[in-house]
């Protein structure tokens, strides 16, 4: 790895790296620094959100998707899991609106990184999941669920 560094370091500043040999590892704490920056400053970001919220105030645009993925990730931690008793048809669409990493950030692990999101371990009845692909509101719509829906709901073979 420091060899590479030297390497980069000597093809972008060559006189930097001649006459400086320290210069990768000034390079290496740079950008630990700006790692640091940017914890620090998301950090920041989620007392104001939190102030905000405290105090009543209106959420300004640019905070107001933090805002509502910190919201989720409370929600999750505050739900009491419940087991449904019955079965369950889960129908996926292909659509996914929230990226994993965003929420390995704000602690929520386990069942994000699940395909069908956790609600297998909320059936204590038989669960069955169908991927049908499209958008969220498209499964429905999509004749794949019909001929699902009427074999299994319906014990119509189509």
């Amino acid at each position: 790895e420091t060899s590479i560094q030297n390497d980069y370091a000597q093809r972008t500043y060559p006189l930097l790296a001649k006459y400086l040999p320290i210069y990768p590892q000034l390079r290496k704490m740079h950008l630990g620094y700006l790692k640091l920056r940017k914890i620090v400053r998301n950090q920041m970001q989620v007392y104001r959100i939190w102030a905000r919220v405290k105090l009543s105030m209106k959420m300004p645009v640019h905070d107001r998707k933090l805002y509502c993925q910190l919201s989720q990730v409370k929600a999750v931690h505050k739900y009491p899991k419940t087991v449904y008793d019955g079965d369950i048809l889960y129908l996926k669409s292909g659509a996914t609106h929230l990226k994993a990493n965003n929420f390995q950030e704000l602690s929520v692990q386990g069942w994000w990184d699940d395909l069908f999101w956790g609600f297998e371990e909320l059936c204590a009845g038989q669960f069955e999941a169908h991927m049908i692909g499209g958008q969220h509101d498209d499964v429905l719509k999509n004749k794949k669920s019909h001929q699902i829906i009427r074999e299994k709901m319906f014990k119509i073979n189509v």
